[in-house]
This record gives structure tokens, sequence and C-alpha cells, in this order.
């Protein structure tokens, strides 16, 4: 059966909005045998991705992975070849979905490679709509883990541009302390507080206290996620890190 993008598939697929240049989705093969590929890139062209083909996991992933949405087909071979990137990955704290595709059932091998977070586990025969479905998931997911990851940059950003004091009166002032506590907590009168308030405002371009709030938690959550422990025990509100 030839493998095709049906309507279904444009409609659903939320990779396809507000793409900037050079961000095009790539749907990465890792397979011997190019030739029964060629359907799946015809096919994704239309779902406005790339196919990207290599006979191994490409090694640019030993430094990090793209920033633009992928999704990951791997061809197990016998030996499990596959899992163990999926464990490094997640070991590393980094992710990729993956999709692993197989000759044959082996059910010890799928239920592992789904409890590591593979996006699905596909065995020959399976149907051409299964494998784009797979491949519009993993892209959908890895496009919001990217957008994650931008967010967290930019808040982070704007953080790293207050001064020492301006992040000791956030640290304290999303926690829920008044002026006059912080004042007492830091030694510094209650007037310079609230000049340090405004401009870190300013600078994390909060609209409310509850706004800046959301910010640190969005920033420690996402700390925690991506591996930076220490700035997200500084910014976490009380109770907030154990979620």
């Amino acid at each position: 059966m030839e493998l095709v993008a049906h309507p279904h598939h444009l409609i659903a697929n939320p990779t396809r909005r507000d793409l900037k240049p050079g961000s095009q989705p790539r749907v990465i093969v890792v397979d011997h045998d190019e030739r029964r590929w060629t359907n799946l890139g015809q096919a994704l062209e239309l779902l406005g991705a790339s196919l990207e083909l290599s006979p191994r996991l490409p090694d640019h992933f030993a430094y990090g992975r793209p920033e633009t949405p992928i999704c990951l087909i791997v061809q197990i071979t016998p030996g499990g070849f596959g899992l163990q990137f999926l464990r490094d990955l997640n070991a590393a704290g980094s992710y990729a979905p993956v999709i692993f595709v197989a000759e044959s059932a082996d059910v010890a091998v799928s239920v592992e490679a789904m409890k590591s977070g593979a996006v699905d586990f596909l065995c020959r025969p399976y149907h051409d709509d299964d494998l784009l479905a797979a491949v519009e998931i993993g892209l959908a997911r890895d496009q919001a883990w990217c957008e994650t990851r931008r967010s967290l940059n930019d808040l982070t950003r704007h953080y790293e541009t207050l001064s020492e004091r301006e992040r000791q009166v956030m640290e304290h002032v999303v926690k829920g302390k008044m002026n006059k506590q912080v004042a007492f907590a830091l030694g510094i009168s209650e007037i310079t507080v609230k000049a340090h308030r405004g401009k870190l405002m300013r600078k994390m371009k909060a609209r409310s206290l509850p706004d800046l709030t959301r910010m640190a938690d969005a920033i420690a959550q996402g700390c925690l996620h991506f591996g930076e422990r220490s700035l997200a025990a500084f910014l976490a509100p009380a109770g907030q890190l154990g979620r």
C-alpha cells in the first residue's frame, strides 16, 4: 500500500504553523535500507517536514540535540540496537521522540521501549497510517519540548539581567513575603525594596506579582526538567520543588 498523507493529517498536524526559516521539522530514520523509506519522505513533504536517512544514530546527538522539532524512527535489530540510545538520552536528561520499528514482535523489547518513553513500537507489516500518526505525535511532542526550552531560555535571559540584590528581592517576593518582611530579611529599607521590586518587574517583563511568581515557578520547574537544579532550588517558591 502506498504511503500517503491523508487530509486528516494535514488538518491535525501542529508542526506547520508559524515555522521560522531553518526550523523545518525533521524525521530522522536510522536504518541501513534507504529504499523502503522513499514513500515516507514524499508524505512528510506534505506535512511540512523533511526526511533524513542514516545507517546509524547521528553523531551530533552526542553533543546535544537540534533545537528544531525532530522525531527519530529507529529500526530495531537483533540484540535490541536502539534501546541503549534511548536509555542514554534519558540518563543525560535530554529528549527526542523515538519510534521503534521491528521486523518481528518481541514483547520484552517493546515493553522496555514504551517504558523508556518511546512514542510507539511498530512491527512489520504495519499500517502506513499508524506510522504517520506516530510521527505526527512525535513531532507535536517535540515542538512542545522546543517551545518550552525556548520559553525557559527567554526567562533565564531576563533573570540574568537582574542585579544580585534584585535577585535576592525576587527570591523573597515570589515566596509571598511583604515588602517590610523582605526589608527585614535583607537588612535594607522598605523604600529600597520597593525600588528593587519595580526594577526587577520591568526587567522580567512581569505585569503583576502572580505573573512574576508564575515565571519563577516556570524557571524552577524548567531547570529541574532540563537538569539545572541549582537555579531551580534558588527560585522555586516554598513547596514547589517536590511537585
